[in-house]
């Protein structure tokens, strides 16, 4: 059991938290979500540090996705990450400890091994590009994010199959920017992998799954590649038996906050000509359970 926990932002609705304690804050530090968490604040950074010990030791998780961790800005030395990894394997060594990251820059600084092959810090990065360049050459698609695959989608693939990342180093056609370092070194389990997850089946406008996109040959074989590569082969919900209800983005937030969620989600995908799900009604969410029907043979 791995539990998803979140380092980088609070919640935009119901955190009183920038009024009891507006020092937990950075005023110059901006994420996605709002003001940076000021980690160099020693008060705060013991709680950031204390959180992820505490769901493994008192809960017994069997491990932690750390989320978004690019947001996480801090300039001390250690770099909170770290010293949140190093804590955690001095605490607990009667048993394995899975911690994996999600991060955009394609870093391997935080998951180095020991010569012996253990794991001094985090254990696995998300590869998004694996699922980027796959979602290209299978669907064709080339908008957003997807641009930076668009050109032989299949060398992206062999090249993340192969050697963990897609870019590692190279400037990206959506950003402009030089993204990733070379992982080559990296041993094939410092790599979480997958053809869909909540972030990517979420995001889309309609919640599509992949199945739905790309029919169930297409999908199989890439299922089959997922599961027999070298790395550490992550599934989304519903994917062990072939899931076509969408996954969409829900919310339930109120006033003005659910306007502004709901607007922006239109906006978002206002040069798509599609119609976007409301993300506060019942419905959406109710669409986006699993039909656990499925699971029972004809």
């Amino acid at each position: 059991m791995v539990l998803d926990i979140v380092l980088n932002h609070f919640g935009p609705e119901g955190n009183y938290l920038p009024k009891l304690a507006p020092d937990f804050f950075h005023p110059e530090r901006m994420t996605p979500w709002g003001n940076g968490i000021a980690y160099d604040v020693a008060p705060v950074r013991q709680f950031i540090v204390d959180a992820p010990l505490y769901w493994l030791t008192e809960f017994r998780f069997d491990g932690l996705r750390f989320d978004a961790i690019d947001q996480i800005e801090d300039t001390s030395e250690p770099h909170v990450l770290i010293e949140i990894a190093t804590r955690i394997r001095a605490a607990i060594t009667d048993r394995p400890v899975h911690l994996t990251t999600e991060d955009s820059r394609n870093v391997v600084f935080l998951h180095p091994r020991e010569e012996d092959g253990s794991v001094p810090l985090f254990t696995g990065e998300w590869n998004d590009d694996l699922h980027n360049a796959v979602h290209v050459m299978a669907s064709g698609e080339t908008h957003a994010w997807y641009q930076d695959f668009a050109e032989k989608p299949e060398q992206w693939v062999a090249r993340a199959l192969a050697e963990g990342f897609a870019y590692q180093g190279e400037r990206s056609p959506q950003t402009g920017e030089i993204r990733g370092v070379k992982s080559t070194a990296q041993p094939p389990a410092a790599f979480v992998d997958f053809i869909q997850n909540h972030d990517q089946v979420g995001n889309r406008a309609q919640g599509d799954r992949l199945l739905s996109l790309i029919g169930e040959e297409r999908t199989r074989v890439l299922m089959a590649a997922l599961l027999l590569s070298p790395h550490i082969p992550l599934m989304f919900m519903g994917e062990e038996f072939g899931e076509t209800q969408p996954f969409l983005f829900f919310t339930d937030f109120h006033g003005d906050l659910a306007r502004a969620v709901r607007e922006g989600r239109a906006k978002e995908f206002s040069d798509h000509d599609e119609t976007v799900p409301d993300p506060n009604a019942p419905e959406t969410f109710a669409r986006s359970k699993l039909d656990w029907d499925k699971t029972q043979p004809a």
